[in-house]
């Protein structure tokens, strides 16, 4: 390997989120907490933590525990394709069975141990989910 190549695959690796910061979506111990010069002027912060425009579902399992993921494109098509095959029907036609799959289906993305359950299992374990949108907002000059 050479040098180069050695100084390529160091900028490469230091490019690269830390394992346990991207797992818990908190900050490795190099960056400070409060340093709001990452944040983009599409980013939201809501009670502090910073928020990308889009679809979320706020949940809680039977324990108490409270998470949330991000619903993605990807969890909707999943949705569509897995109503269609099982003749479940839109989305629109029964919210609450679209928004707690989609919200499976984003935990298993996320690495949320409730993402390994089944659906059925996910539906026992997580008691309520609600769906919230975060707007993009740009300001007006």
């Amino acid at each position: 390997m050479s040098i180069t190549d050695e100084n390529q695959a160091d900028q490469v690796a230091a490019d690269q989120p830390d394992a346990q910061s991207e797992m818990t979506g908190q900050p490795d111990d190099e960056t400070p907490a409060d340093d709001n010069t990452l944040l983009s002027a599409d980013d939201e912060v809501i009670d502090g933590e910073v928020t990308l425009p889009g679809d979320y579902a706020d949940c809680e399992t039977a324990e108490g525990r409270l998470f949330t993921v991000r619903i993605t494109n990807r969890e909707r098509i999943d949705y569509e394709m897995t109503a269609r095959k099982r003749q479940w029907g839109a989305a629109q036609d029964s919210p609450h069975q679209a928004l707690t799959f989609m919200a499976w289906k984003a935990a298993q993305r996320a690495g949320d141990p409730t993402g390994q359950l089944t659906f059925d299992k996910f539906v026992d374990q997580v008691v309520e989910v609600q769906g919230r949108s975060v707007a993009r907002v740009r300001p007006t000059r």
